[in-house]
């Protein structure tokens, strides 16, 4: 009986893994389809620990702030002038909340965790491979996005594996054959992450990638990363040009993300308390757009924190970073008491990629 329950989890996490990674086959979109295979991972779990899981839920560090958390949201829906969207997007948050707890109690057991790598890690060579190709064979395709449709969000899922790929390829304890699939997978994603010419993803895999060296105690290698940038952006005019923008304000993007914040700004003024509802920007936007701003409405603030402020309020922000502290904290003491290389090698991968989330969040959101 417990096989089938493992072999039912199991299926449930590389669904989600292939649906959510992959995106889509051909023309066919496969990611709204992933509460199926979530579902049957929520069964699995539920009958493999029953009431257990509920005590898993109290020493949870990060409880409190998740429970005032999802309140704030529920409260910012009940005020937000278009209810309808906010529901929606309420939903999807509640339902991300409980798959987060859920992976954190499954994680916990090495065969999962190992199944939910090479999952991960087989779904990155398909996606990279989509990309490679509308590189070389998509002629009016300047920055490639492979399966995610955006080269902004194709970097985003990136940073997402790369920093945990360097992380595990580096560990001396796995077996020569993974490792050389992990920075094989590094390779490549760097590669890739070079033709999405998305500059946000740029500097935060980046930093994630000192992060990880800063980890291992290789900081030596750190000027030797930081060497290879500047030599890519002084040999490939290309990367150089586009880095140089990162700095100027006249550029285009950058005046109108300037602007987009200054309108943020407003709606933080006008909302402070109960944001203007979730996943309504696009529809209050207008309102509030600066004369000189090109576009009509925007789909999000570019700018993570300031979002949480405007969909959920002042209290939003104060939660999410009190959440960050908490996922410091507790990696901290994980890396301190852990005995085991490989699980401690995955977690670095994980804390190093959350530096790069927090850098990220400045420009994306």
């Amino acid at each position: 009986m417990r096989g089938n329950i493992n072999w039912l989890i199991s299926v449930g996490i590389l669904g989600m893994t292939l649906l959510v990674c992959v995106g889509e086959v051909g023309r066919v979109q496969l990611r709204p389809y992933t509460p199926i295979p979530f579902l049957v991972m929520v069964i699995g779990v539920c009958l493999k620990y029953r009431w257990r899981i509920f005590r898993e839920f109290k020493p949870n560090p990060l409880k409190t702030p998740m429970i005032i958390g999802v309140i704030l949201c529920i409260i910012s829906t009940l005020h937000s002038q278009h209810k309808k969207e906010s529901v929606l997007i309420l939903g999807c948050l509640i339902l991300g909340v409980m798959g987060w707890f859920l992976m954190s109690v499954i994680i916990r057991e090495d065969q999962f965790v190992s199944l939910l790598l090479w999952g991960v890690v087989t779904c990155f060579f398909y996606v990279a491979g989509v990309g490679i190709y509308q590189y070389f064979f998509f002629l009016r395709v300047m920055r490639i996005y492979s399966t995610w449709g955006e080269p902004n969000v194709f970097g985003d899922y990136l940073l997402l594996v790369l920093p945990t790929f360097l992380s595990v390829g580096m560990e001396k304890n796995y077996k020569p054959y993974q490792r050389i699939v992990y920075l094989l997978a590094f390779t490549i994603g760097v590669l890739v992450l070079i033709w999405t010419y998305s500059r946000s993803a740029w500097v935060s895999i980046f930093v994630a990638i000192i992060g990880v060296m800063w980890y291992k105690n290789k900081k030596k290698i750190i000027s030797i990363v930081c060497g290879i940038g500047v030599i890519l952006c002084l040999s490939y005019p290309p990367v150089g040009e586009r880095v140089k923008t990162i700095f100027q304000l006249e550029y285009h993007t950058n005046k109108e993300r300037v602007l987009i914040w200054q309108s943020m700004v407003k709606m933080i003024k006008k909302y402070p308390i109960t944001g203007i509802g979730l996943g309504t920007i696009e529809k209050i936007y207008p309102t509030y757009k600066a004369p000189t701003a090109v576009r009509e409405t925007v789909k999000s603030a570019h700018n993570f924190y300031l979002r949480f402020c405007v969909e959920i309020g002042v209290g939003g922000i104060i939660l999410l970073l009190l959440a960050i502290w908490k996922l410091f904290k507790e990696g901290g003491k994980f890396l301190v008491k852990t005995t085991n290389p490989k699980t401690k090698a995955i977690v670095q991968g994980g804390l190093s990629t959350l530096v790069g989330l927090l850098v990220l969040g400045m420009f994306e959101g």
